[in-house]
């Protein structure tokens, strides 16, 4: 089983001693995601006819890290850094300045055994730079299928992500059309309203300009967990430095080893058969596979695309039914989590006593005696279901179930 990817996120000011002292020192994390990295003279290219040579700039490079950066421009030095860790077995990462990419914006492609998602490192130049980053993000259609997350440096303000005393105080155009865009696009903001991200200087207040942002399809498939903010990690920045993790799926169905499978679900079988008849709920969970067997084993791979999927991608509008939810311990699209979060919002804890019988209920119903199901009904039922769904917290898909049935129909 892969090992989940630690993430940090951090504005470093620019300053040389403060990126030395990350890339030395944080052996716990996988990928850094810096912001306003220090960046200048790192050698000089001299020649024959060049003597004094030319200075050639760069930004700070470490053995154990692969640096990503931007190329400068004439407009300054890139604004955004990505490290990744060497050595890391199954890992696999890619620059995609095709996605989306400036000087401050930098997108990157993670394989990470069955998992492919990416990752938009960016800064956003406050007053007085027009929102160039954000304005770029607002005219690029990404991929709502593909799991993604965009963090770094903003700079902006606005109630969806503000401290709960600043949510009244005026909102920027740029912070409007960002959050437009972001919900138009199904993403949703890490960020607790309780935890300042930047730590005011002098007359400054402290405030939230540090976001991840984390669409649905990666809060839908829990890829990007346990958010964090700790000023423990900010390397004496200004910013707090903020950490999250990226988990891989767990076991992937391959179609061309149905046989294996079977044979697989056929031994299981044979050393715990079922009962020839369940006396009650409680005996019937008994028999229920452990919850989570494997943390993502109800991802089966479809071999062709799924036609509605593509035309709800087409369509170029999100089509969710429950847009992720803000719990204590992070963002959520698990329905059981979400009806809990509603209830201990919307209804009191200590609810009022209502009799069980009424004076004026009618009689109970007689029992009847329980049909059992032929084989017939449960193929019916079984041909209704979706490869890519799952029936329960086991999170064995539907696709699985249909080979087993095939081998034990009883």
């Amino acid at each position: 089983m892969l090992h989940p990817l630690n993430v940090l996120q951090l504005n470093v000011a620019r300053l040389n001693v403060h990126m030395h002292a990350i890339l030395n020192t944080l052996t716990d994390f996988d990928i850094l995601l810096l912001q306003e990295p220090w960046y200048g003279c790192i050698g000089v290219a001299r020649s024959s006819t060049d003597v004094q040579g030319q200075d050639i700039k760069g930004t700070v490079a470490n053995p154990a890290w692969e640096l990503f950066i931007p190329e400068s421009t004439t407009d300054g030095p890139p604004c955004v850094a990505t490290f990744i860790c060497k050595g890391i077995c199954s890992l696999d990462t890619c620059p995609h300045p095709d996605i989306i990419g400036t000087k401050d914006i930098l997108a990157i492609n993670i394989i990470y055994g069955g998992l492919s998602c990416v990752i938009i490192n960016v800064y956003n130049a406050g007053t007085g730079h027009d929102a160039d980053s954000v304005n770029h993000i607002c005219n690029t259609n990404l991929d709502p299928l593909v799991p993604t997350a965009i963090t770094g440096n903003f700079n902006l303000h606005h109630p969806e992500w503000a401290l709960e005393q600043h949510a009244g105080h005026p909102t920027s155009t740029a912070a409007t059309n960002f959050v437009e865009w972001m919900i138009s696009n199904s993403f949703a903001v890490a960020n607790s309203h309780t935890i300042p991200m930047q730590h005011g200087q002098t007359n400054q207040t402290n405030s939230v300009i540090d976001l991840s942002l984390f669409n649905y399809a990666a809060t839908d498939e829990h890829i990007f967990h346990s958010w964090d903010c700790s000023e423990e990690l900010s390397f004496d920045s200004d910013h707090n430095g903020v950490t999250w993790t990226i988990h891989p799926p767990g076991i992937c169905i391959d179609p061309s080893k149905k046989s294996e499978w079977c044979a697989a679900f056929r031994a299981a079988i044979n050393s715990s058969p079922m009962p020839t008849h369940f006396c009650s709920t409680v005996h019937i969970n008994s028999y229920a596979p452990s919850q989570q067997p494997g943390p993502m084993l109800c991802k089966v791979a479809t071999p062709q695309p799924e036609v509605w999927k593509l035309c709800r991608w087409a369509a170029g509008r999100p089509n969710w039914c429950i847009p992720p939810t803000r719990t204590p311990n992070g963002l959520t699209t698990d329905p059981e989590i979400q009806s809990h979060v509603f209830a201990t919002l919307f209804f009191p804890s200590a609810a009022p006593q209502i009799p069980i019988q009424l004076a004026d209920d009618p009689p109970p119903l007689p029992p009847r005696q329980f049909s059992s199901l032929t084989s017939e009904e449960i193929l019916d039922a079984l041909h209704e279901t979706s490869n890519t769904t799952a029936p329960g917290k086991s999170s064995i898909t539907w696709h699985l179930i249909k080979w087993a049935y095939g081998i034990s129909s009883t």
